[in-house]
């Protein structure tokens, strides 16, 4: 049988590897080293050339305006959003997303910077995210959702506070704890100051100069086209000069942020409104088409509108092929001014500055107060709109505060408004401005100084505009407290025959006779009781009905006055308003003259218990104190 013999051959892998290679085809040869050329100078210049990218996007997280106190809404973020690292700076389009180069490899986690400029505290924060994939990043960058908790105050375990969240259950959890978790001292006071209950606006940040009109798009169609389907973008002009809409897509936008419609199915638009000067005399829209890269953008269709001259209202405007629905808003402002108060506070009167011939097509209006009030009480709306009140309320706070409004609209439409309330007394420049100072003065102490105050900033309010009903009625109303009353009646007559049916100028006039004037006479109060009863049928307030009452009482018409604060109780509720010391007062009163003494004692302790409250009236306080005194010595059985 013939023999065999085995020889084993020892060889290195790269010498196993090489042979291999070489026994190749050419063409799989080449794209070998095709591969190999790429990965060398990929893994080579990948520190300078940063080949990595990562794509994000910022989600707002806000307490959700429809369910106040539950629900949380995730929005865009504000404008002025900065997203860098180091010393570059990411693209950033409106709806918050970010497309950013990564120059090193930094695993597992890479740290960017965001910078919001929005006003807040926080301001810059460094927030790690996981690195992307390199190479695969290319073709497909990583996507990641960065959730922004504005006035977050949870502390970490290193005692830092986070604002960016990857996970949003972690960003509504941390929202909601912030929201149940008290304000410190510092920040805002939870307590209403004066008779005046704050309420909310809906609009959008109108321009410093005064009040916008604003163009809410609804929906765009286009038809008579070729194309199936449009990469469109909008060329916005007020008198003339390019403006530039958030959310709209222009020229030079991005691919994040474009547009595509389809051939005769009509476009929804969110949230996107062209402000519009009140001053303003033609606006126009030019829809573009974009084509291809050798050729040139096409116009689809242009469209305008003269706002003195277009209804308020839905409104549909189309030119040939081209339609765009829309709501258009009348001119509308929110504005405020704060004056020094007690407890090292200040008051802050705001308010929606609207024309009153639009004020009819106002449904409800609805302020928001912010996180920094106690629960319950940020959100607050009036019980009805009161024209000649021109939604002007007060609150006391010890730092600036964003405010929110909210305004329906008898259409249907709504417009959402924000102001930022400084504790720093501005100058005055508009009729609204000095209005507004005044009022912030009538309630920031209650003292005669304030008075003299505000009754220098309402007359200047009305040599801008003498027929301001609210302005003639805040002018009364000081006049009042000043003891000026033959010219605070004949300032709330003015305001009446301007506005007949206005509640607040009704129960001002009753309340001027009932409380102030030193000796009224009889018919005057007869006249007060029939003002106030026309107040409370055009709106059942607490206050009204504590008018009433002590215009009743004023007429020793006791039973009668009772059953009027015991209903002005009543609507008013569980509340932290110096209306409910002041009803308990004229209640305890009232029980005395009726010799129900118990219930005066317990009237009168509810009184006293209000002292601790900031605005709490001192004359009440003494004179429920003195009484206890009194009626206590009468009890108390001689030895």
């Amino acid at each position: 049988m013939p023999k065999y013999s085995i020889q084993a051959e020892e060889q290195s892998l790269f010498a196993f590897l090489k042979q291999a290679f070489f026994k190749m085809p050419s063409p799989v040869r080449v794209f070998a080293y095709l591969v190999f050329l790429f990965l060398f100078t990929f893994l080579t210049l990948y520190e300078f050339l940063g080949f990595t990218y990562y794509e994000g996007k910022v989600i707002y997280v806000s307490v959700n305006q429809q369910n106040p106190g539950l629900g949380i809404r995730d929005g865009h973020p504000p404008r002025g959003m900065r997203v860098f690292k180091g010393d570059r700076d990411a693209f950033v389009n409106e709806r918050g997303q970010f497309v950013i180069g990564i120059h090193s490899m930094m695993l597992p986690f890479l740290t960017v910077n965001f910078d919001f400029d929005d006003g807040s505290p926080e301001g810059e924060e460094t927030v790690p995210i996981p690195t992307p994939i390199p190479v695969v990043s290319l073709f497909s960058p990583n996507e990641r959702e960065i959730y922004y908790v504005p006035g977050n105050t949870l502390r970490e375990p290193d005692d830092t506070i986070r604002h960016y969240f990857l996970d949003r259950k972690l960003a509504h959890d941390a929202l909601k704890k912030s929201l149940q978790k008290p304000q410190p001292a510092s920040s805002t006071l939870p307590a209403t100051e004066g008779p005046f209950t704050p309420s909310i606006v809906h609009a959008a940040e109108p321009a410093p100069s005064g009040r916008v009109y604003f163009l809410a798009l609804r929906q765009l169609k286009v038809s008579g086209t070729d194309d199936d389907t449009l990469d469109v973008y909008f060329d916005v002009r007020v008198d003339g000069l390019p403006v530039r809409v958030d959310r709209l897509p222009t020229v030079d936008s991005s691919e994040l942020s474009r547009i595509k419609i389809s051939r005769d199915a009509p476009f929804e638009f969110s949230d996107v409104s062209i402000r519009i000067p009140e001053g303003a005399g033609q606006v126009e829209i030019a829809v573009f088409q974009r084509r291809g890269v050798f050729q040139k953008d096409q116009l689809v269709g242009s469209l305008g509108l003269q706002p003195r001259n277009t209804g308020i209202g839905p409104v549909t405007l189309s030119n040939g092929s081209t339609q765009l629905k829309a709501d258009f808003f009348p001119p509308v402002a929110i504005d405020s001014a704060s004056a020094p108060a007690r407890k090292d506070s200040s008051i802050v009167a705001f308010g929606l500055d609207i024309p009153r011939q639009f004020l009819s097509r106002v449904k409800s209006v609805q302020y928001d107060l912010g996180s920094g009030f106690e629960e319950g009480g940020n959100v607050v709306k009036p019980p009805r709109i009161d024209r000649s009140d021109h939604f002007t309320f007060a609150i006391s706070i010890y730092a600036a505060q964003p405010i929110s409004a909210h305004v329906d609209f008898d259409w249907g439409g709504s417009l959402d408004l924000k102001a930022f309330c400084d504790v720093k007394t501005k100058t005055p420049v508009s009729v609204m401005d000095h209005y507004l100072l005044g009022r912030a003065y009538s309630s920031s102490g209650l003292s005669r100084e304030a008075w003299e105050r505000a009754l220098a900033e309402t007359s200047a309010a009305l040599q801008g505009d003498a027929t301001f009903a609210p302005a003639l009625v805040l002018s009364a109303s000081t006049l009042g407290n000043l003891g000026r009353f033959d010219e605070a009646v004949a300032q709330y007559r003015r305001a009446l025959q301007i506005e007949s049916d206005s509640p607040t100028a009704l129960n001002g006039y009753a309340w001027l006779i009932a409380d102030k004037l030193p000796q009224p006479t009889h018919e005057q109060l007869e006249d007060a009781r029939m003002r106030v009863q026309q107040a409370i049928s055009l709106s059942p307030d607490a206050n009204y009905y504590d008018t009433l009452g002590w215009t009743q009482f004023k007429l020793r018409d006791y039973r009668d006055a009772l059953d009027a604060l015991k209903q002005a109780k009543d609507k008013l509720g569980d509340s932290t308003s110096s209306v409910w010391q002041e009803i308990n007062y004229h209640m305890a009163l009232t029980y005395l003259r009726l010799g129900r003494t118990g219930d005066a004692k317990d009237a009168f302790r509810e009184v006293v218990t209000y002292e601790r409250f900031p605005n709490s009236k001192d004359a009440y306080v003494r004179e429920a104190k003195s009484q206890l005194s009194t009626l206590q010595a009468r009890l108390t059985p001689t030895p």
